[in-house]
């Protein structure tokens, strides 16, 4: 699906625990939100970092979606405070059934780049990253059982001169797929913000890693009510409007929409772009359901205002308390988004058995 997978970091509020945002299953520590030192241009209020000295390790699994073939390309955002024997518990890896296939971390004391596959450390850059600066880092990588296989590490936007290259190998003898990346964060005083995966095959959305090289994750929220407003706004604070009730950051469990029957749907608008260029878009629910009054399923509704007409996803089981998260790799009825496209559309939530 082009854009397979986002994560922004940015549901949340300064120094409050990020383990609730877009599926982080935490394995290590305390991942939070942080907003004193983002990435600089682009729109980011939040990235993420361990909320203390020692180290995070994390998952985020696919919600939704996977890979068309055997290649995929990663982009994150680190900074690094600092150059230390701590270096190598900073990472991002690609997994299959939680377990590790490959990972990108740092050197210890030199910050030079590793690449590892199945655990073993194959290739170090030959120069090292800056300190107290951020790093956009890209990965191109082919999963291959036999002496195929490629990974490719780049910085900094330049996607034409590696800093590390990995050929003619075997980048994972079990799989070819993958169904979730990990992080690792070394130190309270490094970060990391706006990771995407990218299947550059699919021919859906956006395929080019080029539209990558620069690129951030703005954060979005409802600002008014949409076509559709058949759940009932209900608790507190809440407000005039049924968009209050749903517009906390993160989730408040007290402030809520509800819906009482199958088949009832409720759209809102959203914050308008603040790029000329938008390359997808990431919708993030939190639910709590205590029986199927309403049924057991939900569609997550986009709605074309300009043409009046909805597009939903196929059912998707809700949970008794937990979050939904979809990332739509194209404009509602396909095609690459625009800036004028994401303005245009309504997301919101549809009630089924």
């Amino acid at each position: 699906m082009g854009l397979v997978d986002m994560w922004g970091f940015e549901w949340g509020d300064d120094n409050e625990d990020a383990a609730l945002d877009e599926g982080i299953i935490v394995l290590e520590g305390t991942p939070v939100w942080e907003n004193s030192n983002l990435p600089p241009g682009g729109s980011s209020q939040f990235c993420i970092r361990n909320v203390h000295g020692g180290r995070a390790r994390c998952l985020l699994p696919l919600q939704g979606s996977s890979l068309s073939g055997t290649r995929f390309w990663l982009h994150f955002n680190w900074y690094l405070s600092s150059n230390n024997t701590t270096n190598a518990n900073q990472y991002v890896s690609w997994n299959q059934a939680g377990v590790e296939i490959g990972r990108v971390s740092l050197v210890s004391n030199t910050n030079e780049v590793r690449v590892f596959i199945n655990g073993v450390a194959t290739a170090d850059s030959v120069w090292p990253l800056g300190i107290a600066r951020w790093h956009r880092i890209h990965v191109f990588v082919d999963l291959q059982a036999g002496a195929t296989g490629i990974i490719r590490v780049f910085t900094d936007g330049n996607l034409a001169v590696p800093l590390v290259e990995i050929t003619a190998t075997s980048t994972n003898p079990l799989v070819a797929t993958l169904d979730g990346l990990g992080f690792g964060l070394s130190q309270s005083s490094r970060y990391l913000d706006d990771l995407i995966l990218m299947d550059p095959d699919d021919g859906v959305g956006v395929t080019d890693p080029e539209e990558i090289a620069w690129i951030t994750i703005p954060p979005k929220q409802p600002i008014s009510d949409g076509n559709y407003t058949a759940w009932t706004a209900a608790g507190s604070p809440g407000g005039a409007s049924d968009y209050e009730y749903i517009d906390e950051s993160p989730p408040v469990d007290t402030d809520y929409i509800r819906a009482t029957a199958a088949s009832q749907a409720s759209t809102f608008g959203f914050d308008a772009s603040t790029s000329t260029r938008v390359l997808g878009a990431k919708w993030k629910g939190r639910f709590l359901r205590g029986d199927a009054t309403a049924g057991v399923n939900m569609n997550i509704r986009q709605r074309d205002v300009s043409a009046t007409t909805d597009y939903d996803t196929p059912d998707i089981p809700v949970p008794g308390d937990g979050y939904i998260y979809r990332t739509f790799a194209e404009k509602p009825g396909g095609g690459l988004w625009t800036a004028a496209d994401f303005d245009d559309t309504e997301f919101g939530v549809v009630s089924k058995t």
